[in-house]
């Protein structure tokens, strides 16, 4: 299996898909992507709860093929 089939399949059987852009984008307007702060937790709360992830960079970063911490399936 190529790494572009992998990247295929791991798109077709994820739960869920994280999408970040550039630090510069998001600090212009205002939102930190390093910071595990109350607008992160408001709206990425689920992805804590499930994968860990305390900031958009790090889930940028982190493969979500791993169980999630709460003990869930992730299919």
């Amino acid at each position: 299996m190529t790494e572009i089939q992998e990247a295929q399949q791991l798109l077709r059987t994820a739960d869920a898909v994280l999408i970040s852009a550039s630090n510069g984008l998001s600090i212009s307007e205002g939102y930190n992507i390093f910071a595990n702060n109350a607008a992160f937790k408001c709206y990425f709360g689920d992805f804590t709860r499930q994968y860990g992830i305390t900031s958009i960079l790090q889930g940028s970063k982190q493969c979500c093929r791993r169980r999630p911490t709460n003990g869930l399936s992730a299919s």
